[in-house]
């Protein structure tokens, strides 16, 4: 049970095709919310999303898309407002990684 009503909410879940992210994108569906999946691998997003909507749920959507880049980023939430409109919440389950300074 959760504390907030999530029915109709667009979620973008950032790392949203393994681990903890994957696992936020279940209990968001369990939730009645429209998790969308976000991952830099295609691969894995076909996967989980097979696993979590099974092969014929049109409410599966995933955007390939990485965290690190910024104009990534910015097209991709382009493309989610082209298709649900303005996500109403956001999962960052995965931040972009801090690179070594030599």
């Amino acid at each position: 049970m959760s504390a907030f009503n999530l029915q109709s909410a667009v979620v973008p879940v950032s790392g949203g095709a393994s681990g903890l992210g994957l696992a936020i994108v279940r209990r968001l569906r369990d939730e009645g919310a429209t998790p969308l999946l976000l991952d830099n691998d295609e691969r894995r997003l076909a996967a989980a999303g097979m696993d979590v909507f099974g092969p014929n749920d049109a409410s599966c959507w995933t955007y390939v898309v990485d965290v690190r880049d910024s104009r990534a980023i910015d097209a991709c939430f382009g493309q989610i407002a082209a298709d649900h409109g303005p996500a109403t919440h956001v999962s960052p389950a995965q931040a972009p990684s801090a690179r070594r300074m030599p």
